[in-house]
């Protein structure tokens, strides 16, 4: 997995806000240091082992880690640092796709098994919130 990691481009860190002499909006509860991730399935074995190389390789990047199982997702970021949040996310709810894909730069795509499905819901949702040149899925092949 890290040889694949290693060959996507390199994620850009956002850049700074430019200073001004009005006065500046409040300041996010969780400043944003560096690129988002959203691995889907973060709650699974290969999103959780996605998001924990992730967080090894980059501990600059914000994982978020969507997933149905709040216990285990908020157990996963607990352990990666407060670089990381759960996010619950259910990959066939459109609306919510999209709601969680709003300030994200990556998509990892580890949720399955989503190659039979007839629709990809997660595809749409990227595509809608022009999330989709930085979407990538992983699967396993049983």
């Amino acid at each position: 997995m890290a040889a694949m990691v290693r060959a996507c481009m390199p994620l850009r860190t956002p850049p700074a806000a430019a200073s001004s002499t009005a006065t500046a909006p409040a300041a996010p509860s969780k400043p944003r240091s560096s690129a988002r991730v959203l691995v889907l399935g973060g709650t699974g074995r290969v999103g959780g082992s996605t998001a924990t190389a992730l967080s090894k390789l980059r501990p600059d990047l914000n994982i978020l880690i969507g997933g149905r199982n709040r216990e285990k997702g908020e157990s996963l970021a607990s352990e990666l640092g407060e670089q990381s949040e759960f996010v619950k996310i259910d990959t066939g709810n459109a609306a919510m796709l999209e709601k969680a894909l709003e300030d994200v730069d990556l998509v990892v795509h580890t949720a399955g098994p989503f190659q039979r499905e007839a629709e990809c819901t997660v595809l749409r949702a990227a595509i809608s919130t022009k999330v989709a040149k930085n979407i990538l899925s992983l699967r396993t092949t049983a």
